[in-house]
C-alpha cells in the first residue's frame, strides 16, 4: 500500500507540474517548491510555494502542491486548507481535495468529491477520467476490487493513460 501510495503521490504531482501564472518570479517559486517536494525538502517546499502564493493569491498549483508538502509533514488539516482554498479558485477541482482525502484514509469523503467530479455535467472528460481513477482506488482499497476494476476501464476509455497501468496490477 505504501508503494501505491508514494506512486499516486507522484503522479498526482505530475498533474500539475505545469503552472498557470502570469507572474515570472512566483512562477521561479513554484518550480522550486515541486523539486523540493521530490527531495522530500518539505519545509523548503513550502516556504518557496508560499512565496509564490504570496505574490499571486489564486496560484491554483502552488496551493495544491502546499497542501501536498503539508500532507508530508503530518500537517492534514493545514493540507486541507490549501485543497479548500484551490477549490475556491477552481470550484470544479474536487479531484484535488478527493485525493488529499482518500491519502488521509477519509475514504467516504474522497467517494463524495469524486462522484461529485463524475456526475458535474461540463467538468470535462480529462477531470472525469481522474475522478473514475481516484475513485477506482478506494474501491480497491475498500476491497470491492470489481468495482474499482469497473472504473478503471471507464478511466482509460476516457484517455487516462495512468488508470491502465494501474488496472494491469490489478485487474488482469
Amino acid at each position: 500500500m505504501k508503494k501505491l501510495f508514494i506512486v499516486l503521490i507522484i503522479l498526482s504531482i505530475a498533474s500539475v507540474s505545469f503552472c498557470q501564472t502570469n507572474d515570472r518570479i512566483a512562477e521561479e517559486y513554484y518550480y522550486r517548491g515541486v523539486d523540493k517536494i521530490f527531495i522530500k525538502d518539505y519545509r523548503g517546499a513550502i516556504f518557496d510555494l508560499t512565496e509564490a502564493i504570496r505574490r499571486d493569491s489564486d496560484f491554483l498549483q502552488a496551493y495544491e502542491n502546499r497542501g501536498v508538502a503539508k500532507y508530508y509533514l503530518d500537517d492534514n488539516e493545514g493540507a486541507i486548507e490549501d485543497y479548500n482554498r484551490a477549490l475556491e479558485i477552481n470550484p470544479y477541482d474536487y479531484n484535488t481535495r478527493g485525493q488529499i482525502k482518500y491519502f488521509l484514509g477519509d475514504y467516504e469523503g474522497a467517494l463524495s468529491d469524486f462522484n461529485e467530479v463524475i456526475k458535474t455535467w461540463g467538468v470535462g472528460r480529462d477531470q472525469k477520467s481522474k475522478a473514475l481513477f481516484w475513485r477506482a482506488m478506494v474501491k480497491i482499497d475498500n476491497g470491492d476490487k470489481d468495482g474499482g476494476c469497473e472504473d478503471l476501464n471507464r478511466s482509460v476509455k476516457l484517455g487516462y493513460q495512468e488508470a491502465g497501468s494501474v488496472r494491469e496490477v490489478y485487474c488482469e
